[in-house]
C-alpha cells in the first residue's frame, strides 16, 4: 500500500511524492492518474480540515473500491460497485481527520483512481422538478426530512448506456445515506461525517435513501440527477487488462465437480483482497454456501462469488470445500495482513478481538 499527499483551499490531503503529481490539473489528462496493480494494490490519504470549514474530495474511479475512515477507525464512507465512476464528498465541519483507502476491486487485476481536493461541490445545471420521487436525466426531487418522517428515499432510472450525476447537498443535517440498486445489494453508504455528496452512476436502477439524526431540524433535501455530457465530471477509462470472473451459478445449477465453499463459523469477513489488511466489503454467516473461483500463491485465501453476484476474499480456514477444488485459478496477489489494534473496553461492535475482527476468526 501506497500514501499521498496534497494541499489545496479549505482541504488538506496528506498523500506520497512518489506517486503522480496531485496538483489541480486538466481532468481529461492521465497525467495524475494512479493505476492500482500487483505493485500497488491500494493507495491511501489523510484528510484534514481547518475548524469550522469544509471541504470536498473529488475521486475518479475505474474499477476501483472506496472505505474513507475517521480516527477513531469508524467507517463514514464506503463503495465498492463498478458501476460507481466518480464521487465528490463534502466533509462536514470540524468532524476530525479522516484516512481513504482506495483499492482495485477484488476480482480485477487493474484499476485508476485520481484523487483531488475542491473548496465546494461543483456545479450542477438547472433540472426540471420531478412530480413523484422517481427521478430521470435533468430532473430533481425535494426529500422531506422531519422528526416524524426521519427517512425519504427517491428512486434513479439511469438509462441504458448512459451514465448520470446524482447529487445531494444536506448540511447541519446529521443525515445518514445508502445507495442500493433494484436488486437491494448495497452500493454505497454514507455516515453522518459526509454531508453532500455528488456519485456518477452507470446504467441502472437504483434507490437513495436518507436518514436524518433526531435532533436535526425539519428540512428538504434537493436530490438531483443530471445527464453526464453537462458536467464537470470526467470518466476515466476502463482498465485494458480482463478483469478475474467467477461463474454466475445462480441461474443453471452447478456442474457436480465444481468447487464450492460453506461458511463454518458464526460470521467471516469478505474482503476485497487476500489478507486482513484489505478491506471488508461485507460478510458470510455460518452456512452461507458460494462457488469458489481460485486462490492465491499461498492458498490460504479464496475468491469467491457473493450472493449479490459480485467477488470477495475469504479465509481458506474459515470454510469447508466440496466438489473438485484440486486445480483452482491461482492469482498472483500480494497478502497483505491488517496491523493488530488495541480494542478499548466498552466498544460497541462486542465480540471482536485485538485484530478487530470477530473472535470467530482472524481473518
Amino acid at each position: 500500500m501506497k500514501s499521498l499527499h496534497k494541499w489545496a483551499m479549505g482541504i488538506v490531503i496528506a498523500t506520497a511524492a512518489a506517486l503522480p503529481a496531485l496538483a489541480q490539473s486538466d481532468p481529461n489528462s492521465m497525467s495524475d492518474v494512479i493505476t492500482l496493480d500487483d505493485a500497488t494494490p491500494s493507495v491511501t490519504a489523510s484528510v484534514a480540515l481547518p475548524a469550522n470549514t469544509t471541504g470536498v474530495v473529488k475521486l475518479d474511479l475505474s474499477m476501483a473500491s472506496v472505505v474513507i475512515t475517521d480516527a477513531h477507525g469508524s467507517v463514514v464512507f464506503r463503495q465498492a460497485d463498478p458501476r460507481v465512476r466518480a464521487l465528490e464528498l463534502s466533509i462536514a465541519p470540524n468532524s476530525g481527520d479522516h484516512t481513504i483507502t482506495i483499492e482495485r476491486l477484488p476480482a480485477h487485476t487493474q484499476a485508476f483512481a485520481r484523487i483531488r481536493s475542491l473548496a465546494g461541490m461543483s456545479a450542477t445545471g438547472t433540472v426540471n422538478a420531478a412530480t413523484t420521487n422517481a427521478l430521470t436525466l435533468d430532473q430533481g426531487y425535494q426529500l422531506p426530512l422531519t422528526s416524524t418522517v426521519p427517512s425519504s428515499n427517491v428512486r434513479l432510472d439511469v438509462p441504458a448506456n448512459t451514465s448520470a450525476v446524482v447529487t445531494a447537498r444536506y448540511p447541519a443535517s446529521g443525515a445518514t445515506a445508502q445507495l442500493v440498486d433494484n436488486t437491494g445489494a448495497v452500493v454505497a453508504t454514507a455516515g453522518a461525517a459526509i454531508d453532500g455528496l455528488g456519485i456518477v452512476l452507470d446504467s441502472g436502477v437504483y434507490d437513495f435513501t436518507l436518514r436524518s439524526s433526531p435532533t436535526a431540524p425539519a428540512m428538504n433535501i434537493d436530490v438531483q440527477m443530471h445527464a453526464l455530457g453537462g458536467s464537470e465530471y470526467v470518466l476515466l477509462p476502463t482498465p485494458a487488462t480482463t478483469p478475474i470472473t467467477v461463474s454466475d451459478t445462480a441461474s443453471a445449477p452447478a456442474p457436480a465437480e465444481a468447487c464450492n465453499a460453506t461458511v463454518s463459523v458464526a460470521a467471516a469477513n469478505l474482503r476485497s483482497g487476500p489478507g486482513t489488511g484489505y478491506s471488508i466489503l461485507g460478510y458470510g454467516f455460518g452456512g452461507l454456501n458460494v462457488p469458489v473461483g481460485g486462490t492465491n500463491a499461498d492458498q490460504n485465501w479464496l475468491l469467491v462469488g457473493t450472493p449479490d453476484g459480485a467477488s470477495a476474499w475469504i479465509g481458506r480456514d474459515l470454510v469447508q470445500l466440496a466438489g473438485d477444488c484440486s486445480n483452482l485459478t491461482v492469482y498472483n496477489l500480494p497478502q497483505m495482513n491488517g496491523q493488530s489494534v488495541q480494542i478499548v473496553p466498552g466498544n460497541i461492535f462486542s465480540g471482536e478481538n485485538e485484530h478487530g475482527e470477530f473472535d470467530e476468526h482472524d481473518d
